[in-house]
């Protein structure tokens, strides 16, 4: 599925102040609301996630990054950057919310 085009189609000024002001809570922080104008306007060109990493996307910490899993079953992912540390971290990753339970990747069919 990996294209190397834009993420997604860019939005017009009037789309995208329709959509903060129908769905950004109002003390969402001007700065924000920039930047999610500008990667609406500008969409970046889609990475191929086998080959990036976390650093390659050069977040910040309270920003988000939205997932996909799986393009058929389509495992959504809503990932916040709680905290940034130099290096690797010791151990596994450290889930602070899920919802719902997780299906079986590949189930067992009956034959």
């Amino acid at each position: 599925m990996y294209s190397g085009d834009q993420s997604w189609p860019s939005m017009n000024d009037e789309d995208i102040d329709q959509f903060i002001e129908q769905a950004v809570p109002d003390d969402v922080p001007e700065e924000a609301k920039d930047r999610f104008r500008n990667l609406r306007k500008n969409p970046p060109d889609e990475g191929n996630a086998a080959k990036t990493t976390i650093e390659d996307l050069d977040l910040e910490q309270s920003q988000s990054l939205f997932y996909e899993f799986d393009f058929g079953d389509g495992w959504e992912h809503h990932i916040e950057l709680q905290e940034i540390r130099e290096g690797s971290l010791e151990g596994e990753p450290v889930v602070v919310d899920e919802q719902g339970d997780a299906p079986p990747q590949y189930p067992e069919y009956d034959e």
